[in-house]
């Protein structure tokens, strides 16, 4: 009986989506404009300026590599919107531990948290298959990608 009514996909669940993917692409764009300002203003030698940036850059997206089947897993687990919420939580402690880095390492180890924490993009990719069925899934998907050219352009502002 059930598998002849179509999901549940509500305005407010896919409001939902879009800010917690833009919240992931933010946090890629924002550091970019100022990323080499800050390595500096840390005392790191002009001439490895473009390492350190480019450590800095790189150690979110690895670290986001690194967890993201656990945090589907844990989602099985735990539920969707848990999974979410914490990690939604870890990455505004990161964001925070950032912004206010007194050091190198700090804002290292603040970023790596951050991608820790955001390994959430394939439970995201689970919840909308939760609340979709064929009808209104392509156009449930396409919201993460919108999403995230938005928060490309908005972190880099």
């Amino acid at each position: 009986k059930d598998k002849d009514q179509p999901k549940l996909m509500t305005t407010s669940k896919l409001v939902a989506v879009f800010f917690v993917q833009l919240n992931e692409a933010y946090q890629f764009g924002v550091l970019l404009p100022i990323v080499v300002f800050m390595c500096r203003d840390f005392g790191i030698d002009p001439v490895w300026l473009g390492v350190y940036t480019s450590i800095l850059n790189a150690s979110f997206g690895f670290c986001q590599f690194l967890v993201s089947y656990l945090w589907g897993h844990l989602s099985d687990i735990f539920g969707r919107r848990r999974m979410l919420l914490l990690g939604l939580s870890g990455t505004f402690m990161a964001m925070t531990i950032f912004g206010f880095s007194p050091t190198f390492t700090v804002a290292l180890v603040a970023r790596c948290f951050g991608g820790f924490f955001n390994g959430n993009l394939g439970v995201l990719k689970a919840y909308l298959s939760d609340i979709t069925d064929n009808s209104n899934r392509g156009f449930a998907f396409s919201i993460i990608t919108m999403s995230f050219g938005v928060g490309i352009v908005l972190g880099s502002f």
